[in-house]
């Protein structure tokens, strides 16, 4: 079944190192904020060359396919899910905080991580500094 987590990050890591960089990243300023705070990393592939302090931001680390990370994650209650550059099959319907991180890309592919039936993302990070980078993102998209 596994551990409860307050926040469950989902990544992949079979294209290389970016995702997980940015994902731990995150979790590591979220547990010097709140060292308390239950972390998990769901990715798709075992984690190989990122330090070993920026893996110590994950309580746990779950191995699955992007497929099953949204109905794995189910049985953790996480009270927020964090989705870097990717829309989990049936992350619209859980009913955690759905997040998102977005990497750079071109406007027109921005479609395919918008979720189904109209269902906005709580709230979408984007980390470049907006004079360097922001799609244009309306309230159906996001609403943060």
């Amino acid at each position: 079944m596994g551990k409860s987590a307050d926040i469950i990050f989902m990544a992949t890591s079979r294209s290389g190192l970016g995702h997980i960089r940015r994902t731990a990243s995150i979790a590591l300023a979220l547990k010097a904020r709140r060292p308390d705070l239950s972390i998990a990393l769901f990715t798709n592939a075992p984690v190989q060359g990122l330090p070993e302090g920026d893996m110590a931001a994950f309580d746990e680390t779950v191995i699955a396919e992007r497929a099953q990370m949204i109905g794995l994650a189910g049985a953790r209650q996480p009270l927020i899910i964090v989705a870097d550059t990717m829309a989990p099959e049936g992350v619209a319907k859980s009913p955690a905080t759905c997040v998102l991180i977005l990497r750079e890309m071109p406007q027109d592919r921005l479609a395919r991580l918008a979720l189904p039936g109209g269902v906005p993302w709580e709230l979408v990070l984007v980390p470049n500094p907006r004079s360097h980078w922001m799609p244009e993102l309306d309230d159906a998209f996001a609403r943060n």
